[in-house]
């Protein structure tokens, strides 16, 4: 399965995208803003651009505390972790302080797809709705459950699932 995040809307407070799975549109995607500069960034911001491996992962962090509470199915499977994958790197993007390395999004890094409606939801995970407005999407739950079960049939079924971010 291949997912792909076409961003498409860059503010300083968001950057809005849309998700499709295998070339078919599923929803919108929010995540925190892209940085003016990718060299040296610091602070929390979006992955950079790229194609990453999607795996699950029962972590038990805040996020998949309440998540399991609007998708029961997460504590059985867990949540939907995007890392590097084929020992690609990005070596012009680093941030000291919120554990993403020079090589991309490192194993200690939680990068998820989740719930959620503003950049305030996240700090730097995918966070995916079924519309949008300026720096927000809404129906959030739905558009989750919606390309979970996808992706959860082809992990299981023991399919690799990527996810490649670009810009429009």
């Amino acid at each position: 399965m291949n997912i792909k995040i076409i961003r498409d809307e860059l503010t300083d407070n968001s950057t809005i995208g849309q998700l499709s799975i295998d070339g078919a549109w599923q929803c919108w995607t929010l995540e925190l803003p892209t940085p003016k500069s990718w060299p040296g960034v610091k602070g929390n911001c979006c992955v950079p651009l790229g194609k990453y491996q999607l795996t699950l992962s029962k972590y038990h962090g805040e996020v998949y505390e309440w998540m399991v509470k609007l998708v029961p199915d997460i504590e059985k499977y867990g949540l939907p972790l995007i890392s590097n994958i084929e020992g690609q790197a990005y070596s012009d993007w680093t941030d000291a302080n919120d554990g993403i390395s020079e090589n991309g999004v490192d194993a200690k890094r939680c990068v998820y797809i989740h719930i959620g409606n503003t950049k305030s939801d996240t700090q730097g995970c995918l966070l995916v709705g079924l519309n949008k407005t300026k720096n927000r999407i809404n129906q959030s739950t739905d558009a989750f459950k919606k390309i979970y079960s996808q992706i959860v049939k082809v992990i299981q079924n023991n399919g690799l699932v990527t996810i490649e971010y670009v810009n429009a």
